[in-house]
């Protein structure tokens, strides 16, 4: 793990200044936990990263308590499809560069 670890939400931004040894937090995605909805906001905005930065995902969910989510066994099943498909998709966009968060 980085020392060093920049999060970037989803808004347009520019991180090439950024030391190659400094960690860059993705978002790729947003969830949103409603009742028994499950609703996922992919990445909509372009990034520019530096060459080399490892680069830890990061899918932010959200699941308020006035929104008495169900947080059943069918949220859970699309919250994990949702977080492999969406770091597969960021490691395609960052040419493979998403490095596995360890401790």
């Amino acid at each position: 793990m980085p020392r060093v670890v920049v999060w970037t939400w989803d808004r347009p931004e520019d991180l090439s200044f950024l030391p190659t040894d400094a960690g860059i937090a993705l978002v790729l995605a947003s969830v949103e936990l409603e009742g028994s909805k499950f609703r996922i906001r992919p990445r909509r905005t372009a990034l520019t990263l530096p060459t080399s930065a490892p680069v830890l995902p990061v899918v932010h969910v959200d699941a308020f308590e006035a929104w008495r989510p169900a947080l059943n066994s069918a949220q859970e099943e699309q919250l994990v499809r949702a977080i492999v498909v969406e770091v597969r998709r960021g490691a395609a966009k960052t040419g493979g560069s998403i490095s596995p968060v360890t401790s």
